[in-house]
């Protein structure tokens, strides 16, 4: 079983209900700069203060050398995040690897503000 791990980190915002999440980064190999942006939304189907199950949508744009590729994304998971303490979450979503193979997600979301926090992602796509 091979693994291919990518961390970013993200801006996040929240409400009771809804987490918006959005960011930027530019990874250096060789001399050729692989950029990733991505944007996402969940919404919970209780309160993300006391710990929910959740469903989102997100949007992923990479950009290696001349090749760029999108991609839109469902996901589901658990998550419990307040606006001013340490909060986490775990999903699964249908963002694939050239191989289709799903991505397996966990995140930990630091408060900087009330409602506003800077959310370190990792993404693992496990090959059968």
């Amino acid at each position: 079983m091979e693994k291919a791990i990518l961390d970013m980190v993200l801006v996040s915002n929240i409400s009771e209900k809804f987490t918006f999440d959005a960011g930027y980064a530019v990874f250096d190999f060789d001399g050729h700069d692989l950029d990733v942006t991505g944007a996402g939304i969940t919404y919970s189907f209780g309160s993300n203060f006391e710990g929910s199950f959740f469903i989102g949508i997100d949007y992923s744009k990479t950009s290696y050398r001349s090749d760029s590729d999108s991609d839109p994304g469902f996901s589901v998971g658990y998550q419990k995040i307040t606006p001013s303490e340490l909060g986490w979450d775990v999903s699964i979503s249908d963002s694939s690897d050239s191989d289709g193979n799903p991505a397996f997600s966990v995140g930990i979301r630091i408060p900087v503000e009330e409602h506003f926090g800077i959310k370190i992602q990792e993404l693992s796509f496990v090959k059968k």
